[in-house]
Formats: structure tokens, C-alpha cells, sequence
């Protein structure tokens, strides 16, 4: 005779319910936004860089020059405390060499976005789906589950990382990483279950 308290523990350890198929997990919003976002920025300095290089610096180096041309021609000693004063107020000469720094890093950093952006959308393009248990991934060939060899799953609670190793029939061999923040995190969560449960049952 079964108790009530039977029931409960017998519900409890019956295996988590697979996610219905197909299953396709496409880029990560927030991952995408904050790379454009991060691109943005790079552009945003490097022309802020740029025009302090071209045309902020030499405005001020021109100003302190032509104080300082007022200050040496003026015989009123009000006159040269005051020019004195302006001169202190508008600070040092900025040196060539800080133009020329200005004008290298501003004309390198939005290259430099515009390449990390490539990349991080090379890394997040496409989608990953699973249907009728074959999954696939960009850059890599149609995977059944039960070509699965092996999941490392040590990052995976805190990172939402797992990489996955395959062999499939054909010889093809690979690695494959599941990644919940570069793609949407609930369809990459239900594949990895389901790679999971699939690979336990083999």
C-alpha cells in the first residue's frame, strides 16, 4: 500500500520533462546591443580624440600664444597681471607630440570597434536549432544527439558555458560551445537539457 508520503518522493525523482522540439536559440539581445554599444563608444572617442588632435589642442596652443604675445607687449602693469592671470587660467602649451597621440588614437579607434563588432557578430551569427534531435550549429555539420561523446559542464551553473563533443557517423568530429549569454538563454538552456538527458541515455 502506497502512502501519500510514497507518492511525493516517486514524483520527485521522476526525470524533468524535455523541452518540445524544434528548439532554436537565435543571438542574445543584450549581447548584441551592448557590442553595438560598445562600438558606438569607440566611435564616439575616436572622434573626440580626433578633434581635440586637430582642432581643440591647436585652438588652446593658439590662445596661450596669443596671450602671452598681449602679456610681453603690454607696459600697463594692470594689463600684464591680468594677461599673467589668463595665462595661468588657460594652463601649459600642449606639446606636438600630445596633437600627434590624439590624432594616432582617434584615427585607431573606431577601426578597432568596428573589428571587435565584426567579431563578436561572427561569434553570435546565425542560430542554433534542435529538431527531430539533430542539432545545428554555424560552422559545423548537422549533430544527432547521439553523436554526443562527452559535455564539459564545470562552467556551466556559474557561466552558462558547456562545450560539447561529437563524433557524428560521417567522421565528423568537433567541438561545440553552448553559450546562454552570447544566444537567447532559454533555448540554449532547453538544448543543453536535452544534449544532457540524451547523452545519460546513451
Amino acid at each position: 500500500m502506497s502512502t501519500e508520503a510514497d507518492s511525493e518522493t516517486s514524483a520527485s525523482t521522476q526525470p524533468k520533462p524535455l523541452p518540445a522540439q524544434p528548439i532554436v536559440a537565435k543571438a542574445g539581445s543584450y549581447y548584441r546591443n551592448m557590442r553595438y554599444l560598445i562600438c558606438a563608444l569607440c566611435v564616439f572617442m575616436g572622434a573626440w580624440f580626433l578633434y581635440d588632435g586637430m582642432v581643440g589642442y591647436p585652438a588652446k596652443n593658439k590662445k596661450v600664444d596669443d596671450v602671452a604675445a598681449k602679456r610681453d607687449a603690454a607696459t600697463d602693469p594692470t594689463e600684464i597681471a591680468t594677461y599673467s592671470a589668463e595665462l595661468t587660467k588657460l594652463g601649459e602649451k600642449h606639446p606636438e607630440g600630445d596633437l600627434k597621440n590624439q590624432k594616432i588614437i582617434g584615427s585607431i579607434l573606431p577601426f578597432v570597434g568596428f573589428a571587435l563588432l565584426g567579431y563578436w557578430l561572427y561569434k553570435s551569427r546565425g542560430e542554433y536549432r534542435l529538431e527531430n534531435d539533430v542539432l545545428t550549429v554555424p560552422g559545423h555539420p548537422p549533430i544527432p544527439i547521439n553523436a554526443v561523446q562527452a559535455i564539459d559542464t564545470s562552467s556551466w551553473e556559474k557561466k552558462g558555458i558547456a562545450q560539447v563533443n561529437y563524433n557524428t557517423a560521417a567522421g565528423h568530429q568537433g567541438k561545440i560551445t553552448l553559450d546562454d549569454f552570447v544566444y537567447e538563454r532559454q533555448p540554449i538552456d532547453d538544448i543543453y537539457d536535452t544534449l544532457v538527458a540524451g547523452l545519460k541515455g546513451q
